[in-house]
């Protein structure tokens, strides 16, 4: 089994559209997504929404998830 930590989860988001838990992925939510190739080595860490299950750099969540706006984000062990 795949870690969520791993690359090739948020490799998957981009290429389906979908979060690991099936939900969909705004179209305003896309470019964050498809910009993970470009965030692997920043200093942040990925987090997770709880609610949807997007996982990007923790950087994306500081208003809240980009994909579905809600506030409770944990970070991905």
């Amino acid at each position: 089994m795949t870690s969520k930590n791993s690359d090739s989860v948020q490799a998957t988001q981009e290429l389906l559209g979908r979060t690991h838990k099936g939900r969909t992925i705004r179209d305003e939510a896309l470019p964050a997504v498809k910009a993970w190739r470009s965030n692997v080595k920043t200093r942040y860490d990925k987090s997770e929404c709880q609610l949807c299950g997007l996982i990007l750099k923790s950087n994306y969540f500081v208003k809240g998830c980009v994909n579905c706006g809600a506030t409770d984000v944990m970070p991905v062990d």
